[in-house]
């Protein structure tokens, strides 16, 4: 078992816990430790398949979004965010009323 946190007194020296390297993800031949604190040797090959790219468009909601690629997509080269939605109607007082974002679907 490799040692993955060391904590002097108070003060924490070193942390891997939440680290998210993996062997799939550092290039072939580099050397480093993965959350647990074991050594991995990468198997990254970076002149191999070209990743695959999406650009997305999304619209602002009222409520948080968390935006990824599609399935088929390794990452995200660009995300557009619309205008935040904002409508004016007659309301049955005389008025006008202004409604701003969307709820989510």
């Amino acid at each position: 078992m490799a040692i993955n946190k060391v904590v002097y007194g108070t003060t924490t020296l070193l942390d891997l816990t939440s680290d998210t390297v993996s062997a799939a993800h550092l290039e072939t031949g580099y050397t480093a430790h993965d959350a647990s604190g074991e050594v991995i040797v990468g198997t990254l090959n970076p002149g191999g398949a070209s990743p695959s790219v999406q650009t997305k468009t999304v619209t602002p909601y009222t409520t948080s979004q968390v935006i990824t690629p599609d399935s088929g997509y390794d990452y995200l080269s660009q995300v557009t965010v619309a205008a935040i939605a904002y409508t004016e109607t007659a309301n049955a007082a005389g008025g006008v009323t202004a409604t701003i974002g969307t709820v989510a679907p």
